[in-house]
């Protein structure tokens, strides 16, 4: 977290040089234990240490989310241990819904990062959050069963699944819990501010 907000205060050059010494040691990583990756770089005759720049990126040929949902498999590293990592899901807004696999080091590099912006806008460590989300996102496993549950990271919030309670219980647990922060989704958002039974007044409400 500390590095993280030094980071907003290094200069535009020490950015890039950090990005690109990460840059190089992801594509290194994709080229050594990623098959889908390696198979990738040896059909198009790509050196991986030619990649070096975002500029170098240009080397790569795109892929599409189909290919990506098609070689599930084929994208996991030979490194991750799958049964340590929590299985989510985008919202397949885009007709493609695709499946990711995090382990505890992504997820709390994730929320560190969250919090760092949140923090930077205006939160506090003594605020009451409630994330509302669907199942399969943020730090929400694709498998959870339960339709809200607590989570103190960030300190302390309420998590409410959206796609496992009713409208109205929703609104009721909003109401009950006061929230300082809500954080959801643009459209779960407009359907909790137009709902006539909302009576909570979030001070900040990040989408």
């Amino acid at each position: 977290m500390l590095a993280l907000k030094r980071n907003l205060r290094r200069k535009k050059s020490e950015l890039v040089e950090l990005q690109e010494k990460k840059l190089r040691a992801i594509v290194k990583h994709a080229y050594e234990t990623v098959p889908f990756y390696h198979k990738l770089f040896k059909t198009h005759k790509i050196a991986p240490e030619t990649v070096r720049t975002v500029d170098d990126l240009r080397k790569l040929p795109m892929i599409t989310k189909k290919e990506v949902q098609e070689n599930f498999e084929a994208l996991v590293s030979k490194k991750v241990n799958v049964s340590n990592c929590i299985k989510q899901k985008t919202s397949g807004s885009t007709g493609l819904p695709l499946t990711i696999l995090k382990d505890k080091n992504a997820l709390s590099f994730q929320q560190a990062v969250s919090m760092r912006q949140s923090f930077e806008c205006g939160e506090r460590l003594s605020d009451k959050v409630i994330q509302l989300r669907w199942t399969g996102s943020g730090a929400v496993s694709a498998d959870t069963k339960k339709p809200y549950y607590w989570n103190y990271f960030p300190p302390i919030s309420l998590w409410i699944l959206a796609d496992r309670l009713p409208f109205k219980d929703i609104i009721d647990l909003l109401n009950f819990y006061d929230p300082d922060v809500i954080v959801s989704y643009p459209g779960l958002l407009k359907m909790v501010i137009e709902s006539a039974n909302l009576k909570t007044r979030p001070r900040l409400v990040f989408s």
